[in-house]
């Protein structure tokens, strides 16, 4: 599963390397619904969480 959660930041942050900002606010939906549903805790989630906290405050 670690290897999945990595792929979320890397998602995110290429997101937000295009400035479309209907593209940061469709990711930043499924990372929303797909955080509330992820258990555990691990180096992987940290960065997912990051990233997300970086796309919202973009997209303020």
């Amino acid at each position: 599963m670690a290897e999945m959660r990595m792929l979320y930041g890397v998602i995110i942050r290429e997101a937000m390397a295009t400035g479309d900002k209907e593209l940061m606010q469709a990711v930043s939906k499924v990372s929303t619904f797909m955080l509330s549903r992820a258990a555990g805790r691990d180096e992987a989630l940290n960065d997912w969480q990051n990233a997300d906290g970086e796309l919202k405050k973009a997209l303020s």
